[in-house]
């Protein structure tokens, strides 16, 4: 037991230590205005498709579910529809909240 805490105390050592590097921005990795035009471009195209779909799950759930009766939080959980809210997401918000 002490020898895998033991083992495990090092390995979050060497994850804190990666991760303050990665927080810092000192990676080495250097990348162009150009790329990270690109980058910004891909994620903004992402999201538009994210908000589309979800909109469109929004109708399709709502047609289907109009005329159910009972509780459609139950309905969700027992054919395993999980919600960006659920998961604690929010498309419209700052995704990259915290990683700056």
């Amino acid at each position: 037991m002490d020898d895998r805490l033991q083992s495990l105390s090092i390995e979050n050592k060497q994850f804190e230590e990666r991760l303050a590097t990665l927080r810092s921005g000192s990676t080495g990795v250097k990348m162009s205005a150009e790329e990270r035009k690109k980058i910004d471009a891909e994620l903004d195209r992402i999201l538009k498709e994210w908000r589309r779909r979800k909109r469109m799950f929004g109708d399709m759930w709502g047609a289907v579910t109009e005329n159910i009766q009972g509780n459609l939080h139950e309905l969700r959980e027992a054919i395993g529809i999980e919600t960006d809210e659920a998961a604690g997401v929010n498309v419209n918000g700052d995704l990259l909240k915290g990683f700056a």
